[in-house]
Parts: structure tokens; C-alpha cells; sequence
């Protein structure tokens, strides 16, 4: 009887963490396309902003955006 109740134990627990390696597979799955969707969406920008010669500030996307330059009235991009 305890073993058996050992058995059902392990047994939930190991349905538990399957249910949640299918839940991290998802968020990573759904992260990954977030991802090349915003990879797209700097090339499109950045291909943009070229056709109107305009010179991007920072290509390389580590700057999450931010201009961290000095605007003066001279040098406004």
C-alpha cells in the first residue's frame, strides 16, 4: 500500500513536470517568433530610414533604442 502511494506520488509529479517542460517549450516557441518579428521590424526601420538618407544612431539593437547622443540645434538627426 505505501509503495503504491509512492508510486501515485511520483507519478503526478512526473506529469507535473512534463506539463511544465511543455510550458516552457511554448514561451520559449513564442518568444523566439516575438523575436524574429522585431529582428524583421529593425531591418524594415532601419531600410526605411536609409531610402530617406537618414544614418541610424545605433544598428546593432543594443541600445534597446535609446539615443544617448547630445541634440544640439545644429545636429538634430
Amino acid at each position: 500500500m505505501v509503495n503504491q502511494t509512492r508510486l501515485d506520488l511520483h507519478e503526478q509529479q512526473i506529469n507535473q513536470l512534463q506539463q511544465d517542460v511543455a510550458d516552457i517549450r511554448s514561451s520559449i516557441s513564442l518568444l523566439t517568433d516575438d523575436r524574429n518579428e522585431a529582428i524583421e521590424f529593425r531591418k524594415v526601420v532601419l531600410a526605411w530610414m536609409k531610402s530617406q538618407g537618414k544614418q541610424p544612431v545605433d544598428t546593432s539593437g543594443s541600445s534597446g533604442g535609446v539615443f544617448l547622443g547630445t541634440v544640439t540645434p545644429g545636429n538634430v538627426p
